[in-house]
């Protein structure tokens, strides 16, 4: 039987050889391209549903969209959609940002936004709903995914948030964000 894993040592003990499963649990179901992912809601801090309005930032990667000025605090919001390299299913009224905490360095988090294309429920996995994540071998890097499970006839794969951007990414997305002052985190019409 697979070890069950953390979302918080999953990634340290699949870097060492070990089969990753994601922990049981409750778990937000978001589709990203049209396909079911799946985050821990301890990750989860809140869902923003008007995604048109952030603050671009200048060099970033094409999956960093901007910044937002999130009641104070200046976060960073990531296209799911554009790091996964998957086609948006379209701007709706679907379109969300989810808050999320990402782990930046050992001493600290990040909250950070993720553009998915929609939320659709919080669904409790049970230890016997988990599969553990797919080894496609030759290189292909998957260590985003920490597990798989079914849901619904779909099959949802559990993200690890800390592999899905990497560490030296983030901090060099928050020394750029934090260089923005809140007054000047304006919003910014996406649809324009």
């Amino acid at each position: 039987m697979p070890a069950i894993l953390s979302p918080a040592d999953s990634s340290t003990q699949a870097a060492n050889g070990s089969i990753r499963t994601a922990a049981p649990g409750r778990y937000l179901i978001f589709s990203a391209g049209g396909d079911a992912y799946g985050l821990h809601v301890r990750r989860v801090r809140e869902i923003i549903h008007n995604t048109a309005q952030f603050t671009r930032i200048p060099r970033m990667p094409a999956y960093v969209r901007g910044c937002l000025n999130l009641r104070g605090p200046v976060i960073p919001v990531v296209d799911l959609r554009t790091k996964f390299q998957v086609e948006a299913v379209g701007n709706s009224i679907l379109n969300c940002i989810i808050v999320s905490e990402v782990e930046v360095g050992r001493n600290g988090t990040l909250a950070t936004g993720l553009i998915v294309d929609s939320v659709e429920e919080v669904v409790v996995f049970k230890e016997g709903d988990l599969e553990p994540a797919p080894e496609f071998g030759g290189g292909l890097d998957t260590k985003f995914v920490q597990g798989m499970a079914k849901h619904k006839d779909k099959l949802v794969a559990l993200l690890e948030l800390n592999e899905v951007i990497a560490a030296s990414a983030l901090k060099v997305i928050k020394q750029e964000v934090d260089a923005v002052a809140p007054e000047e985190a304006i919003a910014f019409d996406a649809n324009r």
